[in-house]
Parts: structure tokens; C-alpha cells; sequence
């Protein structure tokens, strides 16, 4: 189950994160020396405030409640951070948080504890001679891969939906691909290392592991840019032509065939803004992954005249500008085509047109999101 499915059930009430916690300690065996140490404590302590949030409809985020394990690099308060390490075995516990686990927990995700590793995190194949090796999710005589195996396997075996682990030279994304699962290397200074143990500071980076990539996206791209203190977006694209602000946490009723239809179709149950603004990009994100695709078979297509964009562009601004009063209508040139002296042309031509028009201005993104936070201030 990914983390999603986990918040529906929590929306709908088919479950608590009480009861999560309960299944999940129960079948903490299922997937062999996957942690070094556990939580419960402090994970029925966050499941229990979790669960009275979402029985009054408020919870912290679309995680709230969620459980979330953490490689033994991070620090966790009151526990001892290994870095898979037999000489660490009897550190002084940690006497705060790390970062990234200070600011998941004030989203409301749940920490059942830390999770095995090669040791001081110098391994892709993930074994470990003091704390035991996980094991691959598909097959328990392979190699799980590492460093972060244990994070891997937590989630392949269905323990949590997510976990977090860090990523040198491939510490993330090796042992989520040996385990069939997504693993998300962030840029180095995306994440606060502050509290995770290092292995090469200048080149090491932290990121989730999931079963799918919204699961990834929903923890990387909503919530941490919002606690970065980025103000805008543009890869989820459910406007055209006028911004929005982002929310987090909206449930809806899966489709069941096998039953009636009044069992499921029932309305989406929208989650909470966020002061993240959307800001529709459609131009590169719908019109570049198929260009890519049909320039690979040439044949498949015929050439891609300029006046044929030109065209097209010109009668969407002129439709959008014609029926709306407002709207943004952002024009990303695509990189295998720019600077050619046909495009050029083309481009003098549109933007001649475009400022033909009354009102319309030419601004960067970062203009578009604070024009729109002054015309439609987010209501908290």
C-alpha cells in the first residue's frame, strides 16, 4: 500500500494510524534485519495525536499519521545513531532531531524506527557483518543492495510506505532499483544534512524510497519546498491558463466494478491549501516527451514547420485572451528548436502580436506568483 492509499483510508476512516502501527509491529519479522532499532514508543505517541486529528478532519498534512522509517544515519532524539557500525553501537543517543526528521514529524508522519545499512554507509550491496543483512524483497538469496538497504526492504516487504535513506554514489537509487521500488536522489543541498551522519559531506544527499513516484513527489516536491520556502511550481498542471495554490491531502473513493456504483462514485474530498502556487507551464511539460518520442522515428512524422506553432500559439492567445481576464500564458521554447533563425522569425512575429493586445505583459515566473498571491490571497 503507498502512502496515498494509506491517507485515503485514514480520510475515510477505514482504518487509524493506531491500527497501522499495531499490523506493522506485528509483521516487523517479515523483513529480516531490516532495522537496528525501533521506536514504538514515540511512534504510538504520533499515531494517537495523528489519529484524534484526522477523527476532527485536521490533520497536519496528507501525511500525517503515515509511517516512516529512517536509515541509522539520521539522528532521532534520545536514540543512538550506529551509521551501521559496531563501534557505535553505545554512542550517547542523540539529544535532538536531524533536520529532515524534525521537519517530517512536524507533518505528521510517524517514526517506527531506524533501519540497517553498510556499514558507515561505504557499500552498494548492502551487507553487514555486525547488525546482519537485509534481504532482496523478490528473492532472499540476492543482495539488497546499499547502502541503504534496510530502508529499501522495509518498504519492499510492506512494513511502511516510506523511508528515508541517503545517497553518495547511488545509496538510494541502487538498492530501490534491486528492490522494484522508486528511490529519489535530491539534489546536495535540497535537504538540511544537519544530523545525519556523513560519509563524504561535499557529495552526500538524502531523499525518500517509496513504491511509486507521487509517493516521492508528495514528500519531495509539496512539503519540503513549502518548508525551503519556495513559492512556486509548475509540474503538476491541473490549469491551463491561470495559477492556483497547491493542496495537500484530498481523498477520493476508489473505483470498485465488482460494486454498485453508489458505493464509489462519490466526489473528490478536497485536502488543505498550501501557500505553494501552481503555475501552469503546459507548453514544455505537454508538447516536449512527445517531440522527444517522434524525433527518435522519423518517418512516423511529417516536418515540424514553425507557422504550424505559430499558428497554434497565436489562436490559443487570442482565444485566451478573448474569453478571460485574467490568465498566464507562459511560452517554454523547446531546446532542439531554439536559436534557429526560422524560430527567431517566428518568435519576433508572436511576440509582436502579443503586445498588440491591451494589458498583457511579459514577466518571469517569479513575478506571475507574487501578481498572483496580491490578486487572490490564499484564505487561512
Amino acid at each position: 500500500m503507498t502512502a496515498l492509499d494509506l491517507a485515503h483510508a485514514y480520510a475515510t476512516g477505514d482504518t487509524c494510524p493506531i491500527k497501522v502501527l499495531d499490523t506493522l509491529y506485528e509483521h516487523i519479522d517479515d523483513a529480516p534485519n531490516a532495522f537496528i532499532s525501533l521506536t514504538k514508543e514515540l511512534a504510538y505517541a504520533q499515531a494517537q495525536s495523528a489519529k484524534i486529528r484526522w477523527q476532527r478532519g485536521n490533520p497536519l498534512s496528507i501525511f500525517d499519521g503515515i509511517p516512516i522509517a529512517y536509515k541509522d544515519l539520521f539522528d532521532i532524539k534520545h536514540a543512538i545513531t550506529t551509521a551501521g557500525a559496531k563501534l557505535r553501537m553505545h554512542a550517547p543517543p542523540a539529544t535532538q532531531d536531524a533536520h529532515v526528521v524534525s521537519t517530517l514529524h512536524h507533518m505528521g508522519l510517524t517514526c517506527v524506527g531506524k533501519t540497517n545499512l553498510s556499514e558507515f554507509a561505504y557499500s552498494g550491496l548492502g551487507l553487514n557483518p555486525h547488525f546482519g543483512t537485509p534481504t532482496n524483497v523478490t528473492n532472499p538469496d540476492h543482495v539488497a543492495g546499499g547502502s541503504s538497504s534496510g530502508s529499501a526492504t522495509v518498504v519492499g516487504h510492506g512494513i511502511v510506505p516510506l523511508a528515508m535513506g541517503t545517497d553518495t554514489a547511488g545509496s538510494i537509487r541502487i538498492p530501490a532499483s534491486f528492490n522494484g521500488l522508486v528511490g529519489f536522489r535530491a539534489s546536495r543541498q535540497r535537504y538540511d544534512k544537519q544530523g545525519v551522519f556523513p560519509l563524504a559531506d561535499s557529495l552526500d544527499t538524502l531523499g525518500p524510497i517509496a513504491h511509486d513516484v507521487i509517493d516521492c513527489l508528495l514528500i519531495d516536491e509539496l512539503e519540503l519546498l513549502l518548508e525551503k520556502g519556495i513559492k512556486y511550481d509548475h509540474s503538476l498542471m491541473h490549469n491551463d491558463f491561470t495559477p492556483y495554490y497547491v493542496r495537500v491531502g484530498d481523498s477520493w473513493t476508489k473505483i470498485d466494478y465488482s460494486q454498485h456504483p453508489d458505493t464509489w462514485m462519490k466526489p473528490l474530498v478536497r485536502g488543505q491549501e498550501t501557500d505553494l502556487i501552481e503555475i501552469p507551464a503546459n507548453w514544455y511539460l505537454d508538447d516536449l516527451p512527445p517531440m522527444m518520442f517522434i524525433k527518435k522515428s522519423p518517418n512516423s512524422h511529417g516536418f515540424v514547420n514553425p507557422r504550424h506553432l505559430e499558428e497554434m500559439w497565436r489562436d490559443q492567445f487570442d482565444w485566451v485572451y478573448r474569453e478571460m481576464d485574467y490568465a498566464v500564458f507562459p511560452v517554454t521554447i523547446h531546446p532542439d528548436v531554439s536559436g534557429r533563425p526560422q524560430v527567431l522569425l517566428m518568435l519576433e512575429r508572436l511576440i509582436k502580436h502579443f503586445k498588440a493586445h491591451d494589458g498583457v505583459k511579459f514577466v518571469t515566473m517569479n513575478q506571475i506568483a507574487d501578481d498572483f498571491a496580491k490578486r487572490c490571497p490564499r484564505q487561512k
